[in-house]
């Protein structure tokens, strides 16, 4: 009864959102580091990738960290999957692309799902931990999968990539779903916590 909290606000508002049925790019901005599990998400991507009817299908991930050289040579001939440098421009890079996954093994409360929502961008991730239900609803502004079970995300991720109305559909709840992280929206539950603090 004394616990009170307040959400980290999205940094960055986008009046645009992606055209999510067009772009045919998975876009994924991460920290190149064991517990993202990079290399079990190339692995998921390529076993798609390996359908000719993903061939105009990009995976780009831009970041860096102590596994890049391994990624990098994970990806070496692989022309669908583009390791890029770390961006500042984060709102252009969700802007470019039509989904975004998640393969860790634990998070606390990764901003980048909410960045990828103001974009427009469902979001396809393993349940790493209790804030994943808070930023995705499951079905709606994207998949939540049971940790490991790499069938069922292979399954829900080629499910978006197949059904434009269905992308469609899930691009413009993340949008909608986001403006309970905005800077306006986090400003009044910290007023309001103030207020309950004057009461007392």
């Amino acid at each position: 009864k004394n616990n009170y909290f307040v959400y980290n606000p999205v940094k960055f508002r986008s009046d645009k959102i992606a055209d999510v049925t067009k772009n045919k790019k998975i876009v994924v901005l991460t920290r190149l580091s064991h517990e993202k599990r990079i290399d079990l998400m190339i692995q998921i991507v390529e076993n798609i990738f390996k359908d000719k009817k993903y061939q105009d299908w990009t995976l780009e991930i831009y970041g860096t960290g102590a596994l890049e050289s391994k990624i990098k040579n994970a990806i070496t001939n692989k022309k669908q999957i583009i390791l890029k440098k770390v961006t500042k421009d984060v709102k252009s890079a969700y802007l470019s692309g039509s989904l975004t996954l998640n393969t860790s093994s634990f998070e606390g409360f990764p901003m980048s799902i909410l960045e990828a929502n103001e974009c427009g961008i469902p979001t396809v991730s393993f349940a790493y931990g209790e804030s994943i239900f808070e930023q995705i609803i499951d079905g709606q502004t994207g998949f939540i999968i049971k940790q490991n079970d790499v069938e069922t995300f292979i399954i829900k991720l080629k499910e978006l990539m197949d059904d434009k109305k269905l992308l469609l559909q899930m691009s413009k709840a993340c949008k909608k779903y986001n403006q309970l992280f905005q800077v306006d929206k986090i400003t009044e539950d910290w007023l309001e916590l103030f207020n309950l603090i004057d009461i007392k």
